[in-house]
């Protein structure tokens, strides 16, 4: 099945349901009054993050789904966010540099991470039921949304200006300014669309829209300048026409006119030919392919040796979670575990600390009274 940001966002708000939903099956009664606060409000932040639709890119595995706590952009999945938010962001930072890709029940090992969701309310289950895997995107999949999928017609492509920029969403308005296919927006036609976060926009920029409504949202494909795209579903152009975006996974110039002429073809066909014209097109972040083998893009990231992101020194592909958490001395893949203290100013994993609660507590409740002034 072809990925596309609607799908993808629909999938993790569909995961977060779930979430809730363990949350409120939960009997708080036997936390103290300041971690049962935090926790409602931490559950009204994932509901805002939920609903914001801003979910962090997996530019580095495309088999299958795997943790992302800090992606190439800076954004945070659902419990990077909430300790964030909980006056932890310095473990997270941590979390993301030494083992971004490992599972909730890894990070469990480290005593700062039980103690701060002991004093947040919440539990190692629930955190993990929070933590969602994240999918790949490749441009291929991403770009062939213009081409016709189970015998329909090929969907309406836009080029538009953008008009508004959302702050708490992933939303952006578009005014229209030219059409290519059969649709019911003209030009000078104001429409709203869903763009990836990690698209640099600002208002006056050009981008490329298509029209096939995917679980109810137009999509923003990519960036253009001059009439070339730039970045598309987190992969960018070698042209780089805009140079504040990610290098990761650099793929081969394709220009409006061209993506236009994609409509022509089935969906399968579209992805073979840009596979074809560039095996990038094909893979996430130009690192590893759809079969979890390492590639070398033309213009992907590589290292001093020439090695791909991501792969060992050998350049073979890296084939488990990245970042392990290991609690053993003298490890350096993961978190290692910080030392029992007494001076943890009362953050102790056990018997509920109030005051813990409470700093996390009043860490919570400023953060989100910030966010509200800052959107309003």
């Amino acid at each position: 099945m072809t990925r596309t940001l609607a799908s993808e966002i629909t999938r993790i708000r569909g995961h977060f349901d779930g979430a809730l939903a363990l949350l409120d099956a939960r009997d708080v009664s036997g936390l103290d009054r300041a971690a049962q606060l935090t926790r409602m409000l931490l559950r009204q932040a994932l509901v805002e993050y939920q609903a914001g639709g801003v979910f962090p890119l997996n530019h580095d595995f495309a088999a299958g789904l795997r943790p992302t706590f800090v992606d190439d952009h800076g954004t945070r999945c659902a419990m990077a966010h909430l300790m964030d938010l909980g006056g932890a962001s310095e473990l997270v930072s941590e979390v993301a540099a030494k083992a971004n890709h490992a599972y909730v029940d890894e990070l469990a090992a480290d005593p700062r991470f039980l103690a701060w969701l002991n004093a947040a309310g919440l539990t190692v289950e629930e955190a993990a039921r929070i933590q969602p895997g994240y999918g790949c995107v490749p441009a291929a999949d991403c770009l062939c949304t213009v081409a016709a999928s189970g015998g329909g017609a090929a969907p309406a492509v836009v080029e538009a200006t953008i008009a508004t920029l959302s702050t708490t969403s992933n939303e952006v308005g578009v005014k229209v300014t030219a059409v290519h296919g059969e649709t019911d927006v003209k030009v000078g036609d104001d429409i709203t669309a869903v763009r990836y976060r990690s698209l640099d926009l600002k208002t006056g920029d050009s981008v490329l829209v298509t029209l096939t409504k995917v679980d109810g949202d137009y999509e923003v494909l990519a960036a253009v300048k001059d009439g070339q795209l730039g970045e598309t579903c987190g992969a960018s152009v070698p042209s780089d026409p805009f140079p504040n975006q990610s290098s990761r996974g650099k793929v081969g110039p394709i220009s409006v006119a061209d993506v236009v002429a994609l409509r022509e073809d089935t969906r399968d066909a579209c992805i073979s030919a840009l596979k074809a014209r560039d095996e990038c097109f094909g893979v996430c972040g130009g690192v590893h392919d759809e079969t979890g083998q390492a590639v070398t893009c033309t213009y992907g990231e590589s290292d001093a040796g020439g090695a791909p992101i991501s792969a060992d020194a050998g350049g073979a592909p890296v084939t488990k979670p990245s970042g392990d958490v290991d609690v053993d001395a003298g490890t350096s893949g993961g978190v290692a575990a910080a030392p029992a203290s007494t001076d943890d100013g009362g953050c102790s994993t056990t018997g509920g600390s109030a005051p813990a609660s409470v700093a996390v507590l009043l860490a919570v409740a400023g953060a989100m009274l910030a966010r509200r002034r800052f959107a309003g």
